[in-house]
């Protein structure tokens, strides 16, 4: 039942209200009738003429709870479908799979999944800490053996102590940011737009991204999710209009993470091509990067019915549910040394296999700092 129709009968197709059509859940079909109406069929089959059969009546129909609410608050109620069990009404969210689950579907994780996760990222992070900390401790110990020198000294000369002053303020210039860089590492999931699909867990996802970008720090700002927002190339150009610089990651059904970066500005419905010279396409299952090598007016390859940035990737429309995706890597990027474009190897390398369907799609706009 749509939210549009759920607070009318099934059956008589009349408003529910608080006295005599009030609304229940019926136990054969599971569907939503008013009480009137289940009344009329004592002793006949279930008045939304399901398969069941329900020789007694309810003896204590269950009252729906969430409909009599929007009775009394007049707002419609809005439902959320079962990806999986078209109707069914999700009822929790699995953060494990980051999707959501219908009564129908498998159990969500147990306590002891919860708390084995909180345990690696304890774990992770108090690593990542001692490393920091002992890098930090060993820097800091040999600028005081060289302060401690120059002290010691028994002319010491303003040459010494300008040396030392200038090594204290590199140190902190550098290793300050180092320092930042820690914390920014705990709130890493925000810089990589609490992406489902890059790790925000380490630094490799990230280091990888800002080599791509030549060393520049950056923060990615979601647009765009397939999985949410549907896999039509119309709303990805719509979503990404104006996008001054894009950062698309893919996940192929083969299980293959990869993406690409564009610098010119997106434009929906567009079909050209030209240079971007700061383009650039990744590997996140390889981790490698790549840069245009050759027909640089392809780095930048716009077309109103797919869903691409460049002449490397292509995702066709509606691409969960078909195999019209392919790559043509090293066409303009290039491909690692190891592989010739237009090999089988080369095809299969960003995706697992030359045409492929999608599992998930998240656009960023990338701002960088």
């Amino acid at each position: 039942m749509e939210s549009a129709e759920s607070l009318r009968c099934c059956v008589c197709k009349m408003k529910f209200d608080l006295t005599k059509r009030i609304p229940i859940l019926t136990l054969c079909c599971e569907e939503v009738c008013c009480k009137d109406c289940w009344n009329q069929s004592l002793g006949q089959n279930c008045p939304l003429k399901c398969d069941g059969i329900i020789k007694d009546p309810q003896e204590r129909p269950e009252i729906l709870l969430h409909l009599l609410r929007a009775i009394e608050k007049k707002p419609e109620p809005s439902y959320v479908r079962c990806s999986l069990h078209l109707h069914q009404y999700c009822r929790w969210y699995e953060p494990f799979r980051k999707q959501l689950f219908c009564k129908k579907c498998e159990s969500p994780g147990s306590p002891e999944q919860y708390e084995e996760f909180e345990r690696e990222q304890v774990v992770k992070s108090t690593e990542s800490m001692i490393l920091w900390t002992a890098q930090v401790k060993q820097e800091l110990e040999q600028i005081e053996k060289k302060l401690i020198n120059v002290v010691r000294n028994e002319e010491p000369t303003s040459i010494d102590f300008l040396k030392i002053s200038e090594q204290i303020l590199e140190w902190k210039g550098w290793n300050g940011s180092k320092i930042r860089g820690y914390y920014q590492f705990h709130d890493r999931a925000k810089v990589l737009g609490n992406s489902s699909l890059l790790n925000s867990l380490s630094d490799k996802d990230y280091d990888l991204i800002k080599e791509g970008l030549r060393g520049k720090d950056f923060m990615l700002k979601p647009r765009y999710q397939a999985t949410r927002d549907g896999f039509l190339s119309s709303v990805f150009q719509e979503k990404m209009d104006g996008c001054p610089k894009y950062l698309l990651v893919i996940k192929s059904s083969q299980d293959k993470i990869f993406g690409a970066y564009g610098a010119k500005t997106f434009k929906k419905g567009q079909n050209r091509c030209k240079l971007d010279i700061a383009a650039a396409v990744f590997s996140f299952t390889y981790v490698t990067v790549h840069f245009p090598y050759r027909n640089g007016e392809y780095s930048h390859n716009l077309h109103p019915d797919w869903i691409q940035t460049n002449a490397d990737i292509f995702l066709a429309n509606e691409c969960n549910t078909n195999q019209h995706s392919y790559t043509d890597f090293g066409y303009t990027f290039k491909p690692p040394t190891t592989f010739k474009y237009g090999s089988e190897g080369c095809k299969q390398y960003l995706a697992g296999s030359h045409k492929f369907q999608v599992k998930e799609i998240e656009a960023f706009e990338v701002e960088l700092k």
